[in-house]
């Protein structure tokens, strides 16, 4: 099938070759190239159009490797002696290795961002360069142009999430992607170096009139605020030697200014019901689960949930504003969903980093697309060995969780694995052994949390009448001794006090423990229903729910009523509880 750009390859090649705020901006981008790709270099021009900046790069000296999906493009780069093929970016990965990498002018607006991540990663060597050239949202001489020709929409345009842009041979779906997205998208492999804009006080290319202010903008395209905006920005990423997140970090939330704040705002939202700012999101994608656990009642396919990745997305979205640092990805048994790498994709390119809470049976399988997305791995390990394994956790499945952890940890040999062990009476007496197989599978620590008694949390809780579950607090006192000893503080992640409330409550001694994760995150059920965790209900006194059908803002204010009556010293689901957050 022809492409859009196929019958408006010949003018580009014409008008674009000749425009003098295009040829400016074209002359910086080559210079930051220079400037960092020895001469000799391989370099893959990625959309390279007509071949007008690959035709340069081969006059310098660099081996030059051209693809377009246009092939009325690859056609004019041909006639200007570029080795050109027709190629998507988002195929580049079947090229081989190179040095470095441009997209210019726009070509990664009119692609996946995510998928052209994935595909420049597996061809740009480690330690070589990637040279982006995105239209942002925001440019003022693109905006003042419209404006000045009385077309109100084309001054907006780039604001909207996609737009089908007119070229001569048909539509191009567009994106005007900020440089925060583009950096989240490409962060599992590349880091940011370098950003400064293009043509923020010129006027955009093809508008016929001389670049007069060139050497001003010169002086202030890498200043911090106009290095967002501009007719193009020019993001100088580096490709990794491992994947690796190159989001914002994250606060220290032990910075005394930051605890300070923190409390106030928990005293705030437990007096008025109010969340006005969130800490952690949970997303609860789906109650099926592939793992038959004694401690747990998910059972079966997953299907049919609202919390659909675009809903996933904006929830994301909205948490972030509200000053959200953290997402678990949990259920059921997340990796069943059919389109965990579209949620996994549309939280972090919402800005946030998401974890994975996983029983690992399915994680081989799904290992590039974690690698690619998640931030941390947390999976379930209950048992010591396989036969142990299967009796706790129903599935013969110990060795297809070893080799989950072993294809991701080939993929993402740096991102942090850790197992969680519910502990009951069906592993006492092997919490030790759990750990060395832990830290023999290569993971990154191991954390402990007793078996939920009732409630109905985690579908039900799971046959406690039938088997129960309850370790004997003698042995397990000596047992818990015992891991405080042998392991490394870095690898053990309990607290003395989270390994005191699971001996507290083998003993039934029952009392809240100091929590402010009501007040602090909530979960989205796959109905779209909102909790203020997984244990406690966020229905009111009037016994309505809350949801997030028309938001997070309007779902949380929903909970509110429900948020004021809660007492956590003296509500029995608080005293019970066997997953705390000591945050306060």
């Amino acid at each position: 099938m022809a492409d859009p750009f196929d019958p408006h390859a010949e003018q580009y090649a014409r008008v674009w070759g000749q425009d003098p705020v295009a040829r400016l901006l074209r002359d910086e981008v080559q210079r930051s190239i220079r400037a960092r790709v020895p001469i000799g270099s391989a370099v893959l021009d990625a959309g390279c159009g007509a071949g007008l900046d690959a035709e340069r790069l081969l006059r310098q000296g660099y081996r030059v490797v051209a693809i377009d999906r246009s092939a009325g493009m690859v056609e004019q780069a041909r006639r200007r002696g570029v080795p050109a093929q027709v190629l998507p970016v988002e195929r580049a990965a079947e090229l081989g290795p190179v040095d470095a990498a441009l997209l210019n002018f726009g070509v990664i607006n009119c692609v996946d961002a995510g998928a052209a991540a994935q595909a420049l990663a597996g061809t740009v060597a480690p330690g070589g360069w990637l040279f982006l050239v995105p239209m942002p949202r925001l440019s003022p001489s693109w905006t003042l142009r419209e404006l000045g020709n009385l077309r109100v929409g084309g001054a907006l345009q780039r604001l909207a999430p996609w737009v089908d842009v007119p070229v001569e041979g048909g539509r191009v779906r567009t994106r005007y992607w900020s440089a925060a997205e583009l950096v989240t998208a490409f962060a599992p492999w590349f880091q940011l170096e370098e950003q400064s804009s293009l043509g923020v006080l010129l006027p955009p290319p093809g508008s016929r009139r001389a670049p007069r202010l060139a050497s001003l903008e010169a002086e202030l395209r890498g200043l911090p605020l106009l290095r967002q905006v501009g007719d193009h920005l020019l993001l100088v990423l580096r490709r990794g030697e491992r994947p690796a997140s190159n989001l914002p970090s994250r606060p220290p939330s032990d910075a005394p200014l930051a605890r300070l704040q923190a409390r106030r705002e928990t005293r705030r939202a437990a007096r008025t019901g109010e969340i006005r700012r969130l800490r952690v999101l949970v997303l609860h994608l789906t109650d099926g689960c592939n793992s038959f656990c004694q401690s747990c009642g998910f059972r079966g396919p997953a299907g049919g949930e609202a919390l659909t990745a675009e809903v996933a997305g904006e929830l994301a979205a909205e948490a972030r504003a509200m000053g959200c640092g953290e997402v678990l990805l949990t259920g059921g048994e997340p990796l069943l969903r059919s389109d965990i790498e579209a949620l996994m994709r549309a939280v972090r390119l919402a800005g946030l980093r998401p974890t994975l809470l996983s029983n690992g049976l399915a994680l081989a399988r799904h290992a590039p697309a974690v690698a690619r997305w998640c931030e941390e791995v947390v999976l379930s390990l209950d048992g010591h060995d396989a036969e142990s394994y299967r009796e706790i956790r129903g599935v013969h499945g110990l060795e297809a969780v070893r080799r989950g952890v072993q294809a991701l940890r080939a993929r993402a040999p740096g991102l942090p694995i850790r197992a969680r062990v519910t502990v009951s009476r069906l592993n006492q007496g092997r919490l030790l052994e759990i750990a060395r197989l832990a830290q023999e599978l290569g993971m990154s620590g191991i954390s402990y949390l007793a078996a939920l008694e009732g409630g109905d949390a985690f579908g039900g809780g799971g046959p406690v009448e039938e088997q129960p579950l309850r370790p004997e607090p003698v042995a397990l006192g000596q047992e818990l001794a015992q891991l405080r000893a042998a392991l490394p503080r870095d690898f053990l992640l309990d607290s003395e006090d989270a390994l005191q409330r699971i001996l507290h409550l083998a003993q039934g001694r029952r009392s809240s423990p100091r929590c402010d994760a009501p007040y602090t995150s909530v979960v989205v059920q796959p109905d779209l229903r909102l909790r203020p965790c997984f244990f406690l209900s966020g229905q009111g006194p009037d016994g309505r729910g809350a949801d997030a059908r028309l938001g997070l803002r309007a779902g949380l204010h929903a909970m509110g009523a429900a948020l004021q009556d809660l007492e956590i010293a003296s509500e029995p689901t608080c005293q019970g509880c066997v997953c705390w957050a000591k945050l306060t």
